[in-house]
């Protein structure tokens, strides 16, 4: 068997910056979302990639 897990709780400030909160409602927003692959993450990093070049030239 592995190594026991452990775990953490990480309370935050409730005056967080507003940037801060925008990040972390931003988070729960995509919760739902579909779960993409590593491979899928690399290939839809890279046509976002290339789409900014052709854009910027």
């Amino acid at each position: 068997m592995g190594k026991p897990l452990k775990r953490s709780t990480i309370y935050f400030d409730p005056e967080l910056p507003a940037e801060d909160q925008e990040d972390l409602a931003a988070c729960d927003d995509r919760v739902a979302g579909p779960e993409l692959s590593y491979q899928e993450l690399l290939d839809d990093l890279r046509v976002a990639h290339r789409k900014q070049v052709y854009r910027n030239s």
